[in-house]
């Protein structure tokens, strides 16, 4: 697997949990990776799934991911909780990691409230639900950069404060989704 950068700390430590669980192909189940396995980068680790109107939907989120957005976003869509222009994006992203299964990788500035910008180096790998469908792992690396330029809107969906870099697929085996390209 070939990745755009380095991985850091987080995510490494991630990948190399995934890779360790895999067997014979298959993906690794999602009640495998958990707290031990993760130690301390648990509050950075988020998990997104089809919900049953195949809605983008985060199942799980860690405490880092939380108070980025000021509450608990386990159980919001994905959709409300990115800027409106970025929304189609994050949607086929997702819908294309589950559906092929791939992973991917992404680095986005992301505005807090407190007028603080993130940087949040993200790595998606796919997992298997007990159901047997398929579920996105994610994991950040995140950094500050300093104070924001604007002020922040609490509406999420009206946020310019969430700029998507790049966003790109990484074959884990079973190929890329149709139609794929680098953002």
């Amino acid at each position: 697997m070939q990745f755009r950068r380095d991985l850091g700390k987080a995510q490494a430590h991630f990948f190399s949990v995934w890779k360790s669980l895999r067997q014979g192909g298959l993906l690794p189940e999602k009640q495998a990776i958990g707290i031990r396995e993760l130690r301390h980068f648990v509050s950075h680790y988020a998990v997104i799934h089809l919900n049953e109107r195949a809605a983008v939907t985060i199942l799980h989120s860690g405490t880092g991911f939380d108070e980025l957005w000021g509450r608990n976003v386990a159980g919001c869509l994905v959709s409300d909780l990115a800027p409106v222009k970025a929304a189609d994006l994050l949607n086929w992203f997702f819908h294309s990691m589950i559906k092929q299964p791939c992973g991917g990788h992404s680095e986005e500035i992301f505005t807090h409230k407190t007028g603080d910008r993130y940087q949040l180096d993200l790595l998606y790998l796919p997992v298997r639900k007990k159901n047997g469908d398929t579920a996105i792992a994610a994991i950040a690396d995140m950094k500050i950069l300093g104070p924001s330029d604007y002020i922040h809107f609490p509406n999420r969906a009206q946020d310019p404060g969430q700029i998507i870099q790049y966003a790109d697929f990484i074959d884990i085996g079973h190929g890329l989704p149709a139609g794929y390209f680098e953002y």
